[in-house]
């Protein structure tokens, strides 16, 4: 008895190609569409990610990102953490994250791994 969700596919293509004219076209500005409030569904996350129109794949958790971030990779989008990440998830940003924020403290720990991940 839990609440089902059905998303109309080409209902949500619309409505990304209606915000992409307004930023895209007109605002002459970048397209990031967030995965959070789908879950980063595989679904809705191949549309978005085959769309052209679209630049950036944003979330706020890694284990999202990290389901979707080679296919993203792969269409030429970059992959967005909308938060600072924790200390425990910094090796896992460094590997599905291209753009994150980070406070000086997390920054440092990146850099203490990069060197020695083999990405």
């Amino acid at each position: 008895m839990y609440p089902k969700l059905v998303v109309d596919l080409k209902k949500l293509q619309g409505n990304l190609d209606a915000v992409a004219e307004i930023t895209k076209d007109h605002g002459g500005c970048s397209l990031m569409i967030v995965t959070k409030g789908m879950c980063a569904d595989p679904e809705m996350c191949r549309m978005i990610a085959a769309d052209p129109k679209v630049d950036f794949m944003a979330d706020s958790r890694v284990k999202n990102i990290a389901g979707y971030c080679d296919m993203a990779r792969k269409q030429g989008k970059k992959t967005v953490l909308l938060r600072i990440p924790m200390h425990a998830e910094v090796e896992d940003v460094i590997k599905y994250v291209d753009i994150s924020f980070n406070s000086v403290l997390v920054k440092q720990n990146c850099n203490r791994h990069a060197p020695f991940m083999r990405l």
